[in-house]
């Protein structure tokens, strides 16, 4: 486990056409980390913010024939996509590939530029696709038989509180939405999302597309094509390395964020004025300003609730903050700027989410690599006489206890796989021993319900006199205790399904 901020970037777009139209005047200025904002209007004054990066990306540009932006000459301070990528976006793939869970999630008013940063327009693609570009491309340059790769997507929206899931058609999504669960081994995830295997970046292109035409489109005064909910992609990216015919399995699930505008506005989006309280609850805690017995507010929004692990949990984190660069939306650009601050007070705990065996795994690598740095003169020279020359640092006696240590180190790891799959099968047994009890005892109590049922329908079709209210109290009893033993069985088999194919947000 290692102790991480979370990584905070801002960035600032050209004047829009509707700024424009209004003869805009810049109140943003940026010089390496720092971000400054000036009241033009000779309000509130200066304020100067530091982050872990300030991407200029309001002038300075040229477009190619193809609409390709890029920097217009070497001196530039223009920040093209590939600049925020290479910077920013890049550690979410190097930190999913060393098994970390991640997250990037944008913030900032409708139209500042987070959709642009996020998901890209025509050969200017964002964070989202180049991620995904750039997973496949290092699962095309592993050569290594003993290990392979799964890749599985999902894609959500959270409108008006209700998270639908956009690989499904708006007409057979349920009403009510989806929830966000949390369990010990799956963490907080949604439950019953679409997840679907992907195995090339096209796959999760048609898919991306796929969902972001199942949004829910609304104009608003800044944006007549902005989506007023926030989009989810979900992408679990598993390493599978199989050794002495065991696998052991490294996952990773990245969560790339493209949210709603965040003005101060409860009818347009709680989840973003939730998110700005948990962001000021986290950066007290992290402060020590946090009052005693006070709570993070993670379940006032789904979003929040969804983002727990990435906010103060165990993922490795990265906020963009896409920021408009006129004075006239000055308020809210201070008021991201402000929250961005707060942020990168924030403090995580990422850890690798690895199994037993894919730890064993490393442990047998690193004693082959020390090993063979012993044997192979890194340190201990393995021959030689006692004037020099090819001599030894240690004796060919030494030389044999370390081979030995390295044997019994090798056999203590097989015997630990040995037990862990024992382990496991034991505990398949015991489910298994569960359920069949279960099952067992519910046709038994249904046997003696359908014998009672009979045995009143006789009665009443002979009009017999000696059916009593102990009779029906008896046969309630029987229906009460096979209901009970048919939960039990049904809880046991959703428990079961629930394992084997659920899965989301750690």
């Amino acid at each position: 486990m290692s102790d991480s901020a979370v990584r905070v970037a801002v960035r600032v777009r050209p004047f829009n056409q509707r700024e424009k139209g209004l003869d805009a005047v810049c109140c943003i200025a940026m010089a390496g980390p720092t971000t400054t904002i000036n009241d033009v209007d000779g309000g509130t004054g200066e304020g100067t913010f530091t982050f872990d990066y300030s991407f200029w990306s309001h002038d300075g540009f040229s477009v190619n024939d193809e609409g390709l932006l890029t920097p217009e000459d070497g001196n530039s301070p223009y920040a093209d996509q590939k600049k925020i990528f290479d910077c920013l976006g890049v550690e979410v793939p190097n930190n999913a590939w060393t098994g970390y869970h991640c997250c990037l999630f944008a913030y900032g008013q409708t139209g500042a530029g987070k959709s642009y940063s996020m998901v890209g327009f025509g050969p200017n693609k964002g964070i989202i696709p180049t991620t995904c570009e750039d997973i496949f491309r290092r699962i095309g340059e592993n050569h290594d038989p003993a290990k392979h790769f799964e890749v599985t997507i999902g894609m959500l929206e959270i409108y008006n509180e209700k998270i639908q899931d956009l690989l499904i058609h708006p007409n057979q999504r349920t009403k009510g939405g989806l929830e966000v669960r949390e369990s010990k081994q799956l963490g907080i995830y949604v439950q019953d999302l679409t997840k679907r295997a992907v195995n090339s970046y096209e796959a999760i292109e048609d898919l991306v597309d796929e969902g972001m035409a199942n949004r829910t489109i609304a104009s608003t005064h800044m944006n007549a094509t902005s989506s007023r909910a926030n989009t989810v992609l979900i992408i679990e990216l598993t390493q599978v390395t199989t050794y002495a015919g065991k696998e052991g399995r490294k996952p990773s699930v990245i969560t790339l964020v493209d949210p709603a505008g965040s003005e101060k506005d409860e009818q347009i989006n709680k989840s973003m004025s939730a998110l700005r309280n948990v962001i000021s609850a986290l950066a007290d805690k992290a402060s020590g300003k946090l009052k005693k017995g006070q709570l993070i507010p993670y379940r006032d929004s789904k979003l929040t609730r969804l983002l727990q692990n990435a906010l103060g949990g165990s993922s490795k984190t990265i906020m963009i903050c896409a920021v408009s660069p006129a004075s006239s939306n000055y308020e809210e650009t201070l008021s991201t700027l402000q929250c961005a601050d707060r942020a990168k007070k924030i403090k995580n705990h990422a850890e690798i989410d690895e199994d037993p065996t894919e730890k064993l795994f490393n442990l047998l690598k690193k004693e082959n690599e020390r090993l063979k740095a012993l044997l192979g003169g890194q340190g201990v020279a393995t021959g030689g006489g006692p004037n020099g020359g090819g001599g030894s640092d240690v004796s060919e006696t030494e030389r044999m206890r370390i081979v030995e240590d390295h044997k019994k180190e090798i056999a203590a790891i097989e015997k630990a796989l040995e037990e862990e799959e024992a382990a496991k099968q034991a505990a398949e047994r015991a489910k298994k021993a569960a359920r069949d009890e279960g099952l067992r005892r519910f046709r038994q109590e249904m046997d003696r319900i359908r014998a009672l049922i009979q045995t009143l329908e006789s009665q009443v079709a002979g009009n017999d006199a000696s059916l009593t209210v102990g009779d029906l109290s008896v046969a309630e009893g029987h229906t009460r205790r096979g209901g009970d033993c048919l939960k039990e069985a049904v809880n046991y088999l959703s428990n079961k399904h629930t394992t084997h194919a659920g899965g989301g947000v750690r």
